[in-house]
This record gives C-alpha cells, structure tokens and sequence, in this order.
C-alpha cells in the first residue's frame, strides 16, 4: 500500500531538491547501486528520499493529532466549572487542583488542595496542667516567648521525667508544621496565630494538651501580600462550607479583578518532541535497513561463489570459451525458479553479459564484474580471468580447481559460523519456552499444595 503523503513528499522534494539536497549522501547512493544495479541513479536516489520523507511527514501528522487530541481532552477535562469548585463526596478523598489567578498587573499559579466533603462532627478537646508550663519553655526553643514566634519550634516526641509519647498537630501545617518548622513567608501584616496540639499518649489513653503559638510576620512585597491573602480567601472560602459541592471563587480582592484559569497537566509538547524525535530515529533506521541489505548482499555474494567457481570450470573443461561459459551460467541461472527473493549474483553477471553483448572488451568487463561485486574472492577469480584471455585454459583450470577447494572450504566455514548465529538467536526464545513449561508444570502443583 503506497503511502498517502507520498504525493505531497514529492512534491515538496522537487521543490527544495536544489535548496536542500544540494549534498548528496554517497554513501547511501552506494548502497542503492549495490541492490539495483539496473537502476538509474538519480531515479533511485530520489525516490529513496521522497519515501524518507513521506514517512517522516506521516510520522509528524499522526503525532501531531495525537498531541492535539490529548490537549484538547486536557482542557475539556478538570474541576473548574464556570466560578466554582466541585468537591468529591466524603468517601472519595480530596485532591490538590492547580488554579491560575490573573488580575491586569499580576498572574501567578496556585496549587489548592480541596479536602473532601466532612461529615459534622465536634472535635474533643483535653487538657493536660502537668506539662502545659512545662513544654511551653521547652517547645520555644530559641524563640523569646510562644507569643513571639520568629525561628523554628522543638516539638519533642516525648519528655525526660514523663512517661508519655507524645505527637504533635498544628492547626495551620502552612506555617508551623507538625515538626516544628516555621514558615512566616505566609503570614499576613498582623501576627499569625497557630494552635498546636500535643498529644500525650500513655498505655493506648490519649489526652490532648494545646498551645497558642503567635507568629511574626515577615516583610512582604505589595504582590506577595495580595496573593497570600487570595490563598487566604480560597481557604476560608473551602472551610466555610465543607457540606457543599461547590466552592465559590472570588472575583477580585483589594478592588483588583481576578480571572481564573485551572491548570491542567498537559502532555500534547512532551508527545510533539516525541514524534519529532521518532522521525529522526525513522529517518536513520530507514538507512540502516538499507545497510542491512547491502549486507545481505554480500553474504549471498559468498554463499554463491563456490557453485559459481565449479560450474565456471566445468564450461571451461568442456571446452568452452571464457565469455561462452559466462553467458551459460547466466542463462543457467536466469533458468531457475527457485530463487528466493532477489539473486545478486544473476543480476551483476547478466549485467555483465549485456555489456559483452554490446561489444564492451571482456578484460574490462570482468574487472568491472569483480569490483561490483565488491569481495576480495571475486576480484581476485576476474584477475585471473583477465589474466589468461590469451592464455589459454590449460593453467587457468588448475588454478581454479585450487580456488574451488577453497571456496568450499570457506562455504563450510560459513554455514558452520551461520548455524551458530542461528543457535544464539534462539536461545531467548527457549528461555522463554522453559519458563512457560515450569509455569505450566509448577502452577497446578502450588494450587494442590493447600489440599494436601
């Protein structure tokens, strides 16, 4: 089946053929004179580059819709509808949703956790006088006071002299977190209060024991304090009315108006680099597949050259001249249906043959013969050829009796060295085979083994 956008690669490569390629890759026009001696250059070249190019250009446009579509789906999916939130129902869990607030001068991302829908409950509140004094000097650290918080607390997990574990909560994790660390980028122009909750746990009873933590605020530029009291707004809006579906967003703050915008995860330039990155990739596997064919070809080149050589000295022993015994096995060869796929060797000696037809001089012929076929056996069986045009037979049969032998003895060594390859690329597929038979074996018994 021909490719669709091979119309539109042609067209594309006649118009910058004299722009683009003025560099030719002569390496790859190599290769393609390799598989297709009768070919026309210029003819092979070319459309060996528009399929280059069509399947690249395919290759982008399925991308590119793939990553068009997964944009579009993005931005038709997310929690935002219209100015509101949507909660999930108490039993699902919250989720963190990331909203983008934009007034004229300022836009700024803010992730957003919405917890899930709250069944009402009160919360049990206890105390505990004996340590209360206590772990107030001790949670202070390096601070003055609990009223006049600026560094970091100690939340101790438990206290020398008592035998309670104590855990630690923080009624705002935001700015004191339940390690003790302390965040004032978030507080707003008047202190900050945090109430944290100690937990005194003692043989499984728990009793509660909480502090008022007062936190100083840090200096804030004019856009920091506006998007920390937006956060502040989005919270007490969420805390409000946990009943609710819907939460509402505000519409502006200190007389700025705030458009609102969900981000959402978007993965359509991630897959565009991708397909980008996958026609390169097209782009070299294609010129590998062509070096893997060239190299197919010479593999077949040397299997064929010892029945080549036997049979050549067979039409020189009865007789024949060295051009007559090359058009016989040409036609010989040309004869055969059993050929599987393409015969390298039938094609370079008919080209051969129709350049003694054409009155080519056969000196010049084998040699051309010996160098398209690119292997030292080759060349060095034309040199000899060449050599003994005036010669007679006589000597250039002994010295092709010798060169069979060793044709076959390198035939040999070849399909020795071809069946071992074989034997390594099944292995894997045996390991697997085995893996199966030990499933299949040991399986049932596992199964059976509780019934014993």
């Amino acid at each position: 089946m021909k490719n669709p956008f091979y119309y539109f690669a042609a067209k594309f490569y006649q118009g910058f053929k004299p722009i683009i390629f003025r560099r030719r890759n002569q390496k790859v026009i190599k290769d393609l004179i390799r598989l297709c001696p009768f070919g026309n250059t210029e003819k092979l070249y070319d459309s060996y580059l528009i399929k280059k190019i069509s399947v690249v250009i395919s290759f982008l446009v399925i991308g590119t819709a793939f990553a068009a579509f997964i944009h579009i789906n993005r931005q038709m999916e997310g929690s935002l509808e219209g100015m509101q939130l949507k909660r999930n129902e108490w039993e699902e869990g919250g989720y963190t949703v990331k909203l983008q607030a934009k007034t004229r001068d300022w836009s700024r991302e803010i992730p957003f956790f919405i917890e899930e829908r709250k069944l009402t409950e009160e919360e049990i509140n206890l105390s505990s006088k004996n340590l209360q004094m206590e772990l107030s000097e001790i949670i202070k650290k390096d601070n003055q006071n609990l009223q006049h918080v600026i560094d970091d607390l100690y939340l101790p997990s438990s206290v020398s002299g008592y035998p309670f574990q104590i855990r630690w909560e923080s009624s705002n994790t935001e700015i004191i977190s339940s390690s003790g660390k302390v965040e004032r980028s978030y507080a707003a122009k008047d202190m900050e209060q945090v109430t944290l909750t100690a937990i005194l746990i003692y043989e499984g009873e728990k009793t509660e024991v909480s502090y008022d933590v007062w936190v100083l605020p840090k200096e804030l530029n004019e856009e920091d304090e506006f998007f920390w009291l937006l956060k502040e707004e989005l919270r007490a809006e969420e805390e409000k009315e946990k009943q609710n579906m819907f939460i509402n967003l505000p519409l502006s703050l200190h007389e700025k108006e705030i458009e609102w915008k969900e981000v959402k995860p978007d993965g359509s330039v991630l897959f565009l680099w991708v397909t980008v990155l996958g026609s390169i990739m097209i782009c070299a596997e294609m010129d590998r597949d062509l070096r893997k064919s060239c190299e197919k070809r010479r593999k077949q080149l040397l299997a064929d050259y010892s029945g080549f050589v036997n049979k050549l000295r067979l039409y020189l022993s009865a007789g024949l001249t060295i051009k007559n015994a090359f058009i016989r096995i040409t036609n010989d060869y040309g004869k055969k249906k059993d050929f599987k796929g393409r015969n390298y060797l039938y094609e370079e000696m008919k080209k051969s043959c129709y350049q003694l037809e054409n009155g080519v001089m056969e000196e010049k012929v084998y040699q051309e013969f010996g160098r398209r076929c690119e292997e030292m056996r080759y060349r060095k069986l034309t040199f000899l050829l060449s050599a003994h045009l005036k010669q007679g037979n006589s000597q250039l049969l002994k010295l092709l009796e010798e060169e069979a032998d060793n044709a076959l003895e390198d035939r040999r060594q070849f399909a020795k060295k071809a069946g071992e390859e074989a034997g390594t690329k099944l292995l894997f597929p045996m390991m697997l085979m085995m893996l199966v038979v030990m499933a299949l074996i040991l399986l049932p018994a596992c199964f059976n083994f509780g019934n014993i």
